[in-house]
């Protein structure tokens, strides 16, 4: 497997589905495998691309901010 000796080495997404009342609302958010934080994440009331568009967005304006070098896992 993949490991991340330090922080802003491997970052990656996940969806998550939340149940609420009157349906469902979708979560995408961006992971740091070493500290584990969530470095940006973007909530939905709908499951479509421009909501994980809009987090790999935020990602990459992060690392400009931190003028870290992304690896995509």
């Amino acid at each position: 497997g993949l490991y991340a000796a330090r922080v802003n080495q491997v970052w990656s997404v996940d969806t998550t589905y939340i149940k609420v009342t009157g349906g469902m609302v979708y979560m995408a958010a961006i992971i740091d495998w070493h500290s584990k934080a969530a470095l940006s994440h973007k909530i939905s009331n709908t499951m479509d691309v421009l909501n994980e568009a809009l987090t790999y967005k935020n990602l990459w304006i992060y690392a400009e901010f931190n003028q870290s070098k992304l690896k995509v896992a």
